[in-house]
């Protein structure tokens, strides 16, 4: 299964660049990216569950 994630309204996914940015690593709690060749690591906002195949995607926040 491929990860992705929304950057500034953006679907990415690992190595898609945004803004200057590029994606190295999606995981449930954040998404690692690389700036001028130093790796960041940016928190999960919210994240979208699907319960089964036939279920809406629904938004779960998450707080650190």
């Amino acid at each position: 299964e491929r990860k992705s994630a929304v950057i500034n309204g953006e679907i990415v996914g690992i190595d898609d660049e945004v803004d200057g940015a590029v994606v190295r690593a999606i995981t449930d709690s954040g998404i690692a990216i690389e700036i001028d060749g130093r790796i960041r690591r940016v928190p999960v906002i919210s994240k979208r569950k699907q319960d089964g195949p036939d279920q809406p995607m629904t938004e779960t926040e998450f707080n650190d």
